[in-house]
């Protein structure tokens, strides 16, 4: 009776796999190549079921911030945090971008934090947020190895 159990989880971890992979190159196709990493600990699978996990970042916006645009996914639930207000709950992702520009129009240091919780294995996240300025630049901020 183990066989069906094992073979539904073994087809359960291939569907994750597939569904990070088709968002991060979603998420990649919005911002310079090789930026945007799905990121979560470096442990065996076992070791994450249940477990909470926290991300932080922090970064600075500058003056004329025209639009910041979010986007983001967290295995399997969980919130994110904007200088220590929640932005948006997801149970995986947030289909549609979210528009950020009002909590980050003021110039200056800005910490994003991310809660996750993933209910079968390690966990993580995967996130973008574009930043456009009125002089027509802008800037990335991205999820990658350097959040660990």
């Amino acid at each position: 009776m183990k066989r069906p159990v094992a073979v539904a989880g073994l087809a359960f971890l291939l569907v994750v796999a597939v569904e990070r992979e088709i968002l991060a190159a979603d998420l990649a196709d919005e911002t310079p190549s090789s930026s945007v990493s799905w990121i979560c600990p470096k442990e065996p699978f076992e070791a994450g079921i249940g477990k909470l996990r926290f991300y932080r970042h922090a970064f600075a916006t500058r003056e004329g911030l025209v639009r910041a645009t979010g986007r983001w996914w967290i295995d399997d639930c969980g919130f994110v945090h904007m200088d220590g207000k929640r932005v948006s709950a997801s149970a995986k992702m947030v289909e549609t971008p979210v528009d950020m520009t009002a909590m980050l129009a003021k110039p200056g240091r800005h910490v994003l934090g991310v809660e996750g919780k993933n209910m079968a294995g390690s966990g993580g996240v995967c996130l973008s947020i574009t930043l456009e300025y009125a002089d027509g630049k802008s800037d990335m901020v991205f999820t990658s190895e350097s959040w660990l």
